[in-house]
């Protein structure tokens, strides 16, 4: 029944390399799943206290328009609009591609209080 993978000594050393190569290319897929679909943490840092938002993001779906967007949704006046310089900054910039490529768990947004007045803090539980 098998024996096409034992006819040859070099039909079954190939054999043996192709389904190595498919098992390791299972696990690698099972890793990069996992990673892609952790959870990164939304935070928002008002003078050294955190604040974590109650909506969290796959890693594979964390870009700058949906973290606005999920901001967006917090606000005390839905349909309002906020203004958070930090977002424009490229250290913000930095973490999304951070996170993107798999570091790191949480995204930070620092914030002014009056930046943070906007949103309705019980959208947000306090971390530190």
């Amino acid at each position: 029944m098998f024996d096409f993978l034992i006819s040859t000594p070099v039909t079954a050393i190939i054999n043996l390399i192709t389904f190595g190569g498919v098992f390791l290319n299972i696990v690698m897929f099972i890793r990069k799943s996992r990673k892609e679909n952790s959870v990164i943490d939304i935070i928002l840092q008002v003078n050294g206290e955190q604040y974590k938002a109650k909506y969290s993001l796959l890693r594979k779906f964390v870009q700058r328009a949906e973290v606005k967007g999920i901001l967006r949704d917090l606000l005390k006046k839905q349909g309002g609009h906020f203004s958070i310089k930090y977002l424009s900054d490229e250290k913000f910039i930095k973490s999304i591609l951070d996170i993107q490529k798999g570091k790191g768990n949480k995204i930070i947004i620092k914030c002014t209080e009056d930046e943070f007045k906007v949103f309705d803090k019980k959208n947000f539980l306090k971390v530190s």
